[in-house]
């Protein structure tokens, strides 16, 4: 041990106490730098992860409210095709509802628009829309129920891709569970 510090101790003998100084503090100023500097960089990761969660959860409402619209509709068709002839006007206007949360989503969701998840919701939509009320009532709730398990597939890959599933700390997700 004491030849590893050999260099260190000879060149500290040959300059004076405040040279000595001088260099203690320099290697205090490096050390301090360093843990500076790497405090810096951890404190950008949270606040960027921050970031791009803010934009997932603002991302992820109008699919939320996709999803209760498409509920209400799937009540309200269920409604209409079991005889309730006055559910047709709130059921259309929940249509119109829904068409405009579809646009919603799209117009905050660029990079998605071209997703396969989003084009079969897409396409399950316009189906139900279009023929939903030719099926028997138990067929148009299972198809309701069918995009409504799409709609929620296509959240969790939004969830995923602006890291809202998990916490960002992987030791934190380990305590969690």
């Amino acid at each position: 041990m004491k030849s590893l510090f050999h260099p260190a101790i000879l060149l500290l003998n040959r300059v004076s106490y405040t040279r000595k100084f001088a260099i203690m503090g320099v290697l205090a100023l490096v050390a301090i730098s360093v843990l500076l500097i790497s405090l810096y960089q951890r404190l950008h990761q949270v606040i960027e992860s921050s970031r791009q969660e803010l934009v997932g959860i603002e991302a992820i409402k109008p699919i939320t409210t996709t999803v209760r619209h498409l509920q209400i509709h799937r009540g309200l068709s269920s409604g209409v095709l079991n005889g309730k002839e006055e559910m047709k006007e709130k059921r259309a206007a929940k249509e119109a509802e829904i068409s405009a949360a579809l646009q919603t989503v799209e117009s905050k969701l660029p990079n998605f628009v071209t997703h396969p998840a989003w084009s079969k919701v897409k396409e399950e939509w316009a189906t139900v829309q279009k023929e939903g009320l030719e099926w028997l009532a138990r067929e148009n709730f299972i198809a309701h129920n069918r995009l409504i398990d799409d709609v929620f597939h296509f959240q969790a890959l939004v969830a995923d891709e602006h890291g809202l599933t998990n916490d960002p700390d992987i030791d934190s997700t380990y305590l969690i569970f």
